[in-house]
């Protein structure tokens, strides 16, 4: 979907890995507040910001507390989004999986 390991919830994005870097979803309103925090991070990979998506370089994540409370913190905001409906290719592969068939592509 993005191109690179991502988990959601609910269908929304919640938390990428790019390289050696996370990228937490975070409220667009917070998020340019939460980056004052250390670690710090980077808006973009690209030239144009992504509203609500920042990088956080994998020295910034040095122990593992640093590294829950952004997970949390994205899970959280991906949390109250609305769930995004099925997509037609997903329910036909998890109907293809509860009758034990393998599907191939």
């Amino acid at each position: 979907m993005f191109g690179r390991p991502c988990f959601l919830i609910q269908g929304n994005m919640c938390c990428g890995v790019l390289k050696d870097e996370l990228e937490p979803r975070l409220e667009p309103e917070r998020a340019q507040e939460l980056l004052r925090r250390p670690p710090r991070g980077r808006w973009t990979f690209t030239d144009r910001p992504l509203k609500g998506f920042v990088f956080i370089e994998s020295g910034g994540l040095r122990i593992n507390r640093q590294l829950r409370d952004w997970v949390a913190t994205a899970r959280s905001f991906a949390g109250t989004l609305p769930p995004k409906p099925a997509s037609k290719s997903a329910a036909r592969g998890s109907r293809a999986v509860k009758r034990g068939g393998a599907r191939r592509g």
